[in-house]
């Protein structure tokens, strides 16, 4: 199976949520949060004890496939696609909603992300 990397900007919601949806894969950002998001651990509890991190070479040279979560995260990894041989994908993912509002609706923005990453692994075969 080839070696995943999922990359957002944060990996404090949608690259750890990725992550933990397909095994052996790994997540980072392009400048890691210091913890996970907590509404995105309470739809999603795998990813709970998850330590966010910042992307780097060794990730870069390690992976078969960049999977891109976010605008920024794909323009960073189409430069460094230059000097790495990983294949790279770009997913389109719903907006990390704001906190402010009533819990459910913020709960319900979490929920749409992770409904659209399964229909993105699914549509791949992951």
């Amino acid at each position: 199976m080839s070696k995943i990397l999922f990359l957002c900007e944060r990996n404090a919601v949608r690259s750890p949520m990725a992550q933990s949806l397909v095994p052996g894969s790994t997540s980072a950002g392009l400048s890691a949060d210091s913890y996970v998001d907590p509404f995105a651990a309470s739809i999603l509890p795998a990813i709970m004890n998850h330590e966010p991190r910042t992307v780097d070479a060794d990730d870069l040279a390690a992976a078969d496939i960049v999977i891109a979560l976010s605008r920024p995260a794909f323009e960073a990894a189409k430069e460094w696609k230059n000097d790495h041989s990983f294949a790279l994908e770009y997913w389109e993912l719903p907006g990390i909603p704001s906190h402010d509002g009533p819990r459910e609706i913020i709960l319900e923005g979490y929920q749409a992300i992770l409904k659209a990453l399964r229909e993105h692994l699914a549509n791949r075969g992951l």
